[in-house]
C-alpha cells in the first residue's frame, strides 16, 4: 500500500488525541500491531505529542519501508496476511494423458498427488524434480488404478518421501506390487492409509484429507479425498470418486474455488446456476 506521510501523521495524531500514552495503535491487515520493546514503544516528545517509531514497528511485523523524497511519499509494503512476503503457492496439473498427476509448490512444501500410468514415471519425475527442495513432503496415491499410481514408483525411487497416503486397498496387478515394493523400500517414511486428519503445510496452508467409504467394492469410490486450503482459497482432489462416494462427503464442504473432477460428470456437481 502507498500512503503519503502527511496522511499517516493525520492518523496517528487522531489515534493519539483520544487515547493516554504509550496506548497508541496501527493496524496491518486488519490485525492490531501491539507495540513491544523490540518492535519499538510510542514516546512522548518535547511538545507532548506521541510519536511513533514507524519504520521499525512496520518492519518488526514482516513491512518493508520505504521514501521516496521526489513525491515525498513513504511506501509500506505489507506481505500478504497469514504468509510471508512472497511467498507463493503454485499447482501444477502435470498432462499425462488418461490420468492424474497433481503437484503442489509451497515455498518449501511439496506435495504429489497420483503419478500417472506406468510409462509416465520418468516425466513426472522430470517435471517436479527442479521445485523440490530437499524431501518431497507429502506423497498421496488416491487409488489402486494403473492410471493414478503407474507412476509413482518411480517418484518414490527417486526422492526421499517423507509421508505417504493412500487409500489402504490392495490390488494384485503388477502396478500395485511394483508400487508397494517401493514403498517398503523407502526409509524414513511414514505410510499410512487414510483417515480424517489436517496437514499443515505451513504459513496458514493445509491439506484436508476427508475419509469416505474405506472397503467399497468399487476402488473409485475409495480415492483419498484432499481439500486444499490457503488463505480462503480451496482446492478439492477427489481421485476417481463416484456419486456414490460424493454423497458422503459434499455434505462437508462448502464452495470450492478449483474442482478437480473425478469420473462422475462433474455438471453433476455444479450448481444450477453455475
Amino acid at each position: 500500500m502507498r500512503r503519503r506521510l502527511s496522511a499517516i501523521i493525520t492518523i496517528i495524531l487522531l489515534a493519539t488525541s483520544f487515547m493516554p500514552a504509550y496506548a497508541t495503535n496501527i493496524n496491518i491487515d486488519n490485525q492490531n500491531v501491539q507495540f513491544t520493546e523490540a518492535s519499538g514503544a510510542p514516546f512522548i516528545d518535547q511538545t507532548n505529542r506521541t510519536q511513533v517509531p514507524f519504520r521499525k514497528a512496520m518492519e518488526q511485523y514482516g513491512c518493508t519501508v520505504s521514501w521516496d523524497s521526489v513525491t515525498q511519499t513513504v511506501v509500506v509494503v505489507s506481505g500478504t496476511s497469514g504468509a510471508e512476503p512472497g511467498k507463493t503457492m503454485t499447482i501444477h496439473f502435470i498432462d499425462v494423458g488418461q490420468g492424474d498427476s497433481i503437484f503442489i509448490d509451497f515455498d518449501d512444501y511439496e506435495a504429489l498427488i497420483d503419478a500417472g500410468n506406468n510409462g509416465d514415471g520418468d516425466l513426472v519425475v522430470n517435471y517436479i524434480k527442479p521445485y523440490v527442495s530437499g524431501n518431497l513432503n507429502l506423497v498421496i496415491a488416491t487409488h489402486v488404478h494403473e492410471d493414478h499410481i503407474g507412476g509413482l514408483d518411480d517418484v518414490i525411487d527417486a526422492f526421499q518421501v517423507d509421508k505417504i497416503i493412500e487409500s489402504g486397498d490392495h490390488s494384485s496387478s503388477d502396478t500395485f506390487n511394483d508400487y508397494l515394493t517401493a514403498v517398503s523400500n523407502e526409509e524414513k517414511c511414514n505410510y499410512m492409509a487414510d483417515e480424517n486428519m489436517t496437514i499443515d503445510m505451513g504459513d496458514g496452508a493445509s491439506l484436508k484429507i476427508i475419509d469416505t467409504m474405506d472397503g467399497n467394492s468399487n476402488p473409485n469410490n475409495d480415492s483419498v479425498i484432499a481439500l486444499l486450503d490457503y488463505n480462503d482459497f480451496e482446492a478439492l482432489f477427489p481421485g476417481d470418486a463416484e456419486a456414490e462416494a460424493e454423497a458422503t462427503f459434499l455434505s462437508k464442504l462448502y464452495d470450492v474455488d478449483v474442482l478437480k473432477a473425478g469420473i462422475t460428470d462433474p455438471r453433476q456437481l455444479l450448481p444450477k446456476t453455475c
